[in-house]
């Protein structure tokens, strides 16, 4: 009996004991994993809102480059106008000089030139007109039909055809970016105006200078990759993102951004930053409305990387 009691008392004292132990350590064990899980949320948070700030200075960093190309295109205008054999030919032989405009794009580098003279100052919007006459350069882009990208290279319309993945059709519009220089006589009158640019569709140049000054090397994590894009309302006519994001391969040219974006961006004129799935796989995105010269929105820039 008293060994059955003494057992008994045993017994007593060693469950209070675990009890004790229980009762002390599952606060201590509960606020470990508050803190551990409020530390998760709080760095998954961090990390995320610094990859949503560094796309955002991306956006900003390929939007400057742009229209330093811009402007590196405009100079070379410029150049051509102020020629010797362009200044020649205006002053000693101007029924060559049309022509002789025509023949110089590819010299610098652009897709069209044409000379046009004052009188077809009409053609232009009020805009244009303005800036023109009071004899200002600008660059602008421009989404254009068939017909006007006819009149400016008879080229430029079977270069301007994008087939559209999955759709079974054809864009034939063309995004183009160009540049007016005035050209003014000895009497202080506007004579001439070149007009030249860049026909944008199906082109890699501008985006992949873009990306290569807003990507430098090892500035992105191992595996992923930045990429630029033009695009003309919702289509991708200019873009280093690939068809395949695990290859590689490809461009995904002719394919259209997502309704979300679309809706932001297109129709409500805002600056989009946020994850986004592009063609086949999730970026870290950035979009802002691209204007014409008329202030209105024709497409998009975009920059991200993979996520």
């Amino acid at each position: 009996m008293k060994q059955l009691l003494t057992m008994w008392i045993r017994r007593f004292r060693t469950m209070v004991r675990y009890r004790l132990l229980f009762l002390t350590s599952v606060p201590i064990i509960i606020t470990l994993l508050v803190l551990i899980a409020l530390t998760m949320y709080w760095t998954v948070m961090y990390t995320w809102q610094n990859a949503l700030k560094n796309v955002r200075a991306d956006l900003a960093v390929a939007h400057h480059s742009m229209e330093l190309l811009q402007k590196e295109q405009r100079m070379r205008l410029t150049a051509l106008s102020e020629s010797y054999d362009f200044q020649y030919l205006l002053r000693n032989d101007e029924a060559k000089l049309s022509e002789w405009v025509r023949q110089q794009a590819s010299r610098y580098d652009l897709d069209f030139v044409v000379l046009r003279p004052a009188s077809a100052l009409g053609e232009f919007s009020k805009a244009n007109r303005h800036l023109l006459m009071l004899g200002e350069e600008q660059t602008f882009f421009q989404q254009l039909d068939e017909m006007a990208l006819e009149n400016l290279n008879s080229n430029l319309p079977a270069r301007a055809q994008i087939p559209l993945l999955s759709e079974g059709e054809t864009e034939s519009k063309g995004l183009v970016s160009r540049s007016l220089i005035p050209v003014f006589n000895e009497q202080n009158n506007l004579q001439w105006i070149v007009d030249g640019g860049m026909l944008l569709n199906s082109s890699t140049s501008l985006v992949d200078r873009i990306r290569d000054l807003v990507y430098a090397a090892d500035t992105l994590p191992e595996g992923s990759i930045g990429t630029v894009t033009l695009f003309m309302d919702d289509i991708r006519v200019s873009t280093n993102v690939p068809l395949d994001s695990e290859q590689l391969n490809g461009r995904a040219i002719g394919t259209r951004v997502s309704d979300e974006v679309k809706q932001a961006v297109l129709h409500k004129g805002q600056t989009w930053v946020d994850r986004a799935y592009v063609y086949d796989d999730w970026y870290v995105s950035a979009y802002e409305p691209l204007h014409d010269h008329d202030g209105q929105i024709i497409g998009m820039l975009y920059t991200g990387y993979l996520e």
